[in-house]
């Protein structure tokens, strides 16, 4: 397809948009359109211009979250009484520029890769490459990553450290755990070193460390 044809779909896209930021319904629809249509735009030749493509199609994507967090935030509310508490650590990323980071991540024995959301991968200031993988079983969704990055991850006293692929998404998860959880009655035996002592606190989640590291 045409770059000209993909901007007139593109410009219908918007205007699908705002129906669902006014109805509220048809978020599904629009999002298929927005991957599609990203999809088609990956595939002209490598030298089309598709910088300011990558940012409208960004910008329908944020508003697109946008229309639909209220309705995730009240299923959100029904499961808080039912709070599951998941495996997280605390570990620090370094970027190309020799900089750390402390940050906070998911270990998930379950994912084949390894995440990184927006923002942190700005704070890292990580060179990102464009591609474009759809990947599911994010918030029981797909979603289709369109850059990654490379960082190296440490353990606290650095006895550890590996050079990671990271799919960057707009955001891995909400806070973990929704809620704060009672641990008066845990007692820990002496010696033993939490990869997250604060797991019992609701926290920002930066990254998802896949199966290969689910026991970091």
């Amino acid at each position: 397809m045409e770059i000209t044809s993909l901007n007139r779909l593109r410009g219908a896209l918007k205007a699908k948009l705002k129906k669902v930021e006014l109805f509220g319904t048809g978020s599904a629809f629009v999002r298929d359109k927005i991957d599609c249509i990203s999809k088609d735009y990956y595939s002209l030749p490598a030298d089309v211009d598709l910088s300011e493509t990558d940012n409208e199609l960004e910008q329908l994507e944020d508003r697109l979250d946008k229309t639909e967090a209220p309705l995730q935030s009240l299923s959100n509310t029904a499961r808080e009484n039912s709070t599951v508490s998941l495996s997280t650590a605390v570990l620090f990323v370094q970027n190309c520029y020799g900089d750390k980071f402390k940050c906070r991540v998911i270990l998930d024995s379950a994912s084949q890769i390894n995440l990184i959301s927006s923002e942190f991968a700005t704070l890292l200031k990580l060179k990102r490459e464009k591609i474009y993988a759809p990947v599911s079983g994010i918030n029981e969704s797909v979603q289709t990553v369109k850059s990654r990055v490379y960082g190296t991850i440490f353990n606290k006293n650095e006895s550890f450290n590996a050079e990671l692929e990271f799919l960057v998404i707009p955001k891995i998860t909400g806070l973990t755990p929704s809620v704060a959880l009672n641990i008066s009655g845990i007692q820990l035996p002496q010696g033993i070193q939490l990869a997250d002592p604060e797991f019992f606190k609701p926290g920002k989640v930066d990254m998802l460390l896949g199966a290969d590291f689910s026991e970091f």
